[in-house]
């Protein structure tokens, strides 16, 4: 970051400019689960327990599902995300200093689109209406970009690889062998994935407020709004048809 001040242009300015960068790099290794996992929950009211043993000639002590995870369970994360800013902190007069500053943010990722169009204006107000600055009124807006959370992108990685299958009332040993808890449901495998086209989230935030000074203390009100856009969330692209039994 690099600092100047000047002086007597239009009145007092601080100038600050800078580059900031984040560069992260994550190996994994997760293989939990690629043995299978078995659930036993018992069956309430039956005196029987998720602890009971196992007796192939007793329901009650059958498993409720087995999961078991396939697929590769190395997967390597890695993202660097960029910054680029400028700020003015101008003091056209002297009970009132003006904030203006630009900030432009990058983000590059395993499997989301490059979005380099983040340029994120701010600006701030402080006025001070009455000489010796007791009283100051404030005020503020700027558009905030963030990163794509790493863990959600950690999940999309090792989720692009890995797959789960799910057996609802499996046999036991064998979890395709017949059950004598009811019927056996395998359901199709899982993967998760980031979307080819996801966006940077951001928020427009604004905030206004007054601040007044008495003897040794000092009181402040304000009120802060903030919207969100492009905010992550998990869709199911395979969501079953309810009305096809």
């Amino acid at each position: 970051m690099i600092t100047r001040l000047v002086s007597d242009v239009s009145g007092d300015h601080a100038l600050k400019a800078g580059v900031d960068v984040s560069v992260i790099r994550s190996d994994s290794y997760g293989p939990g689960g690629f043995n299978g996992i078995w659930r036993f929950t018992g069956l309430p009211g039956t005196g029987v327990g998720a602890n009971t043993p196992f007796d192939a000639d007793l329901r009650e002590t059958y498993p409720s599902q087995y999961l078991k995870f396939s697929g590769d369970p190395y997967s390597v994360s890695d993202t660097e995300v960029y910054a680029l800013f400028f700020e003015d902190l101008w003091k056209p007069v002297p009970r009132l200093t003006l904030s203006l500053g630009l900030r432009w943010d990058y983000e590059h990722t395993f499997g989301i689109a490059g979005d380099r169009d983040n340029l994120a204006p701010r600006l701030g107000v402080a006025f001070s209406p009455r000489a010796g600055g007791n009283t100051v009124l404030r005020g503020g807006y700027g558009i905030y970009y963030d990163a794509v959370l790493f863990r959600a992108l950690s999940n999309s990685t090792s989720g692009d690889r890995i797959s789960s299958t799910t057996v609802n009332n499996p046999g036991y040993p064998d979890p395709g062998s017949p059950s004598l808890r009811g019927r056996t449901v395998t359901l199709a495998p899982n993967v998760n994935r980031m979307a080819a086209t996801l966006r940077t989230p951001l928020t427009h935030q604004a905030s206004v407020g007054v601040r007044q000074a008495l003897a040794n203390f000092a009181f402040s009100v304000d009120g802060v709004w903030a919207q969100g856009y492009n905010l992550l969330r998990t869709r199911d692209l395979n969501y079953p048809d309810l009305d096809d039994p």
